[in-house]
């Protein structure tokens, strides 16, 4: 029986023609052609068809769908008949960019040697040579690319860092294209946010750190992005060799990041060797210069429970009685740590008990549930008590509380209520809500575990609080604004800001309580406001695809994060008959003035247990 494409009610032709592609024969276009695994019908194909565009969702021709879907004969069949290998995409990719994306090696040599251009760069900036280093494209391909004029000092720009091949390689451990590019005489000072010597501090590639400062890299070096040396990147990600070698070899220590800290800092919350601690010392940082919070190394690491560093920076005379700027102390911090050692040590060198911080409590109110901490205040002479002696049956030393983790919040009204993740507060015993003024105990109203949402009471009285956007959904590509506080114990306990744009209406699997943003965050960012384009809500932060490759399409997730839509959130708050505010704007703002507008209504979510 002959098929034939008839029009009827119930099913158009067009519909007909995609269910039987492949089985009539009724379609001969090139693309559709491509979709079956028939290549002897390509090969009669018209040559003057060759480059036609799709007819049908979206802009592309048979050599780009080839080429990203890896089938090699039939890239060879459109070469042979004079296809375009230079053609660009909807997408704003090319042929060659998209085989290196899929690591598709015979069709990226077929393409290079069609005179593929192989500094074609996308929206993003990424060139085919970028993506091949990523996807582990074979050395050979690469020197291909390289000898067919790639340029290998052109960058890709995602919303925070640029990316340059040399940076990729390290990041990658490609030691190979490492070597390879050198030969090439790429620059290695690119990029100049976080350059390759910065990347091989902070991953611990101590070879690659001595082959970039050889060849000149300056061992001081500032990543432009954050304002942190190589030393001090090299103690966050906790590498003491890297550190220890670059403090031998006359690094500066006394760098201070843009958020205000130095290498000593840095190095006493994350416990680094106490020989480090007494070289910066020696080299001139001064044992109580203050962090931005006004927070000295002792606080920090006392805050931090690094024993062993807080008991060295007291024998090099650190002031134990120094305050942050919220009134805590360095035995505050002991006390809540339950650090039996540490309390001894403040307080036998003359650390002040009675010190009452912003949130109105001192060390020994703190120590209230506690005996035997009770009791080493009590030994200790030099200690006059400002409350009553506690009462018996106080609860073992095991059922203090202990910090466990943070995220983020934000004030929804002046009645001192804030919202953040459920999961940001589940299994906790106690929380704590920390803004840049204020703190404060807080206790949960009310939850919904699905939709990841809880709200907090407090006893603040904020004159502060965000309204939330009440559209069903924000249109792709508005920007938004995401404020919190990511990664406390790398980054500090300051205020974050994160721009980027709405990708998707829906979230993981198509879940529409979702937007799927490209604003990064990270963890502590969880419970954190994002805002659209008019200051007002659009959602709350919630999850980051962290896969480092998505296995079927070999393609690396970027900036791919999820928000809460506002709209959730207003059927939660309604449903838990919460006041607050809402509307959609009519003034657009900058970022810098949703901060600025906002930055009292964002606190950090502590979790004790």
């Amino acid at each position: 029986m002959k098929l034939k494409c008839i029009y009827k009610k119930t099913i158009s032709c067009l519909t007909l023609i995609f269910l039987l592609v492949g089985i009539t024969g009724c379609v001969s276009h090139p693309v559709f052609m491509v979709n079956t695994n028939d290549v002897t019908r390509l090969k009669n194909l018209d040559p003057s068809k060759v480059d036609e565009l799709a007819p049908f969702g979206g802009q592309y021709t048979a050599i780009f769908q080839a080429a990203s879907d890896g089938k090699t004969e039939f890239v060879k069949v459109l070469l042979d008949k004079g296809a375009n290998p230079n053609v660009v995409g909807s997408n704003g990719s090319s042929p060659l960019l998209e085989a290196a994306n899929g690591r598709h090696e015979d069709i990226l040599r077929l393409l290079l040697d069609a005179g593929a251009d192989p500094n074609f760069r996308n929206v993003m900036g990424a060139t085919p040579l970028l993506f091949a280093i990523g996807t582990q494209v074979d050395i050979s391909i690469i020197e291909e690319m390289l000898n067919k004029g790639a340029n290998p000092n052109l960058m890709s720009k995602d919303a925070v860092n640029a990316h340059s091949a040399l940076k990729i390689a390290v990041e990658n451990r490609r030691y190979d294209v490492v070597d390879l590019l050198i030969d090439r005489d790429v620059d290695i000072t690119l990029p100049r946010e976080h350059p390759p010597v910065v990347v091989a501090a902070q991953t611990g590639e101590l070879p690659l750190l001595k082959k970039f400062l050889a060849l000149g890299a300056d061992i001081n070096q500032i990543a432009t992005n954050d304002g942190s040396s190589i030393m001090q990147y090299a103690l966050g990600a906790q590498q003491w060799q890297i550190a220890e070698y670059l403090n031998a070899q006359g690094a500066d220590p006394s760098n201070k990041n843009y958020s205000g800290e130095n290498a000593l800092h840095l190095g006493v919350a994350f416990g680094m060797p106490l020989s480090l601690i007494d070289d910066f010392i020696l080299q001139g940082i001064p044992v109580d210069d203050r962090a931005p919070n006004r927070s000295t190394a002792l606080i920090i690491a006392s805050r931090y429970n690094q024993t062993d560093a807080a008991l060295r920076l007291i024998k090099r005379s650190a002031d134990v009685r120094a305050t942050n700027n919220v009134g805590d102390t360095a035995l505050h911090w002991a006390v809540v740590n339950n650090n039996f050692e540490l309390i001894r040590m403040l307080v036998s060198g003359g650390a002040n008990i009675n010190a009452i911080s912003s949130n109105g409590v001192s060390p020994v109110s703190l120590a209230n549930n506690n005996s035997a901490i009770i009791s080493i205040l009590r030994n200790n002479n030099n200690i006059r008590y400002s409350e009553p002696p506690q009462k018996t049956n106080l609860p073992k030393e095991k059922n203090v509380p202990k910090l466990h983790a943070t995220g983020s919040g934000f004030f929804i009204n002046e009645n001192g209520q804030l919202l953040t993740n459920y999961h940001v507060i589940e299994g906790c015993d106690t929380f704590k809500v920390v803004g840049e003024l204020q703190s404060t105990i807080a206790e949960v109203l009310a939850f919904d575990a699905r939709n990841d949402i809880a709200l907090l009471k407090t006893n603040l009285k904020p004159d502060t609080f965000i309204n939330l956007n009440n559209n069903r959904n924000i249109p792709l590509g508005e920007e938004v604004t995401v404020l919190g506080y990511p990664l406390t114990r790398i980054l500090g306990n300051t205020l974050k800001i994160t721009t980027g744009n709405i990708s998707s209406h829906a979230g993981i699997g198509g879940d529409t309580s979702r937007y799927q943003i490209s604003a990064p965050i990270q963890a502590g960012n969880s419970g954190g406001p994002v805002f659209d384009e008019k200051g007002f809500l659009a959602g709350i932060a919630v999850a980051t695809l962290s896969l480092p490759i998505d296995v079927r399409s070999g393609s690396l997730p970027q900036n791919v994060n999820y928000a809460i839509k506002s709209t959730a959130v207003i059927e939660f708050l309604d449903a838990n008959n919460v006041k607050f505010s809402s509307g959609n704007g009519l003034k657009q703002m900058t970022p810098k003035e949703i901060v600025e507008t906002n930055e009292q209504a964002v606190l950090m979510v502590q979790c004790f247990r």
